[in-house]
């Protein structure tokens, strides 16, 4: 979870979603969850023991960010580690402290390489890492701190940190700054709060980006129940307003949650209600949001159409919650199965959605 040292972070675990349905354009299904050990080799070791940072697919599998270790591990749709790339540095293809991955160019994997393109971004030298076959991984430093990154044909876009407040930023794959500055900053703020308006807004503002096609960008906002999509220019082409599920209880206990944060800060801490760890764009165009409680929530840009899968029932391997806490979630380039991250307990799990 991203941090704010002005911000008061305000987290709430809900163990059942609510069953009840707002809108006629939302329903219900379940996420189908299978454990997914995987194999590493002795010559590969350790085997993940820290934190899992992020997930991407690979034309035969995935890819595992393993912050832990400071490594890309890819795994094949058999779960068995076939290549790891980086380590802990500063150079070229090293890492300090990595947070997100990105694939591009499936088609084109080797298993003696890294997948032709991994995008790493490391939060501890503000860099995007680049990983390519028979290449030389590359770094481009960007001009602040990101919250998160996708990737067009021949363009990155950047979601930029606090400093910014989450406004996007246009490169180049050579690192050329094209465009900064990109997108809506609402100013969003709570009654009651005395603190610095920059925290607010970086909170409010705090974006996961989907790149969509070559033009267009899908912002889900990170504290608000809120997605955009929005144009290589920044406007705003449309929005929706995610509900369903978990959703629904967090909206009827907003204003208690935020009542109780700004008392405990004494109305300096921006009261947040996290709303999405993660997302993932689906084969059919659709984004998935991995929420903060056993809950994934799905929306289709196109049609507006929403639905929402939960998983309470499913206990973890390596302790005895009844409750797992997925903040990472990946498609699959092959054989359409989700892949799922528990980085707590760096558990990972196959991912079947059903519609009821």
């Amino acid at each position: 979870m991203r941090s704010f040292s002005a911000a008061f972070v305000c987290i709430v675990f809900f163990v059942a979603a609510s069953s009840s349905i707002t809108d006629h354009d939302v329903s219900e299904g379940r996420a189908i969850l299978e454990p997914f050990e995987p194999f590493i080799p002795e010559v590969m070791a350790p085997e993940f023991i820290g934190r899992i940072a992020g997930l991407a697919p690979a034309s035969n599998g995935w890819v595992v960010l393993d912050a832990g270790n400071n490594r890309l591990v890819q795994l094949n749709q058999h779960g068995q580690a076939v290549s790891t790339f980086g380590q802990r540095g500063q150079g070229p293809g090293e890492f300090m402290q990595p947070n997100q991955v990105r694939t591009h160019n499936l088609d084109t994997v080797q298993f003696d390489a890294p997948p032709a393109e991994s995008w790493v971004y490391d939060r501890g030298t503000r860099r995007l890492i680049r990983f390519q076959a028979r290449a030389e991984a590359q770094q481009i430093t960007l001009s602040s701190n990101a919250d998160s990154f996708c990737l067009q044909d021949d363009r990155l876009f950047v979601a930029s940190g606090p400093a910014n407040q989450g406004l996007i930023d246009m490169y180049n794959f050579e690192g050329e700054l094209l465009r900064e500055g990109i997108g809506p900053v609402d100013t969003v703020m709570v009654d009651g709060y005395r603190g610095r308006p920059a925290s607010a807004l970086s909170v409010e503002n705090n974006v996961h980006l989907e790149c969509l096609d070559d033009e267009v960008l899908l912002a889900v906002y990170a504290n608000r129940p809120l997605v955009r999509k929005i144009d290589r220019t920044g406007e705003v082409l449309q929005e929706w307003t995610l509900s369903g599920g978990i959703l629904d209880v967090v909206a009827q206990r907003r204003e208690e949650m935020i009542s109780r944060s700004l008392e405990q800060s004494d109305g300096q801490g921006y009261p947040t209600v996290p709303i999405a760890w993660n997302t993932t764009l689906l084969d059919d165009g659709s984004v998935l949001i991995a929420l903060p409680s056993a809950q994934f929530h799905r929306i289709n840009p196109s049609t507006g159409e929403q639905s929402w899968y939960v998983y309470q029932d499913v206990q973890n391997m390596n302790s005895d919650a009844s409750f797992l806490n997925l903040w990472h979630i990946t498609s699959s380039a092959q054989d359409g199965h989700l892949l799922a991250a528990d980085p707590q307990e760096a558990m990972l799990y196959r991912v079947t959605l059903e519609d009821e």
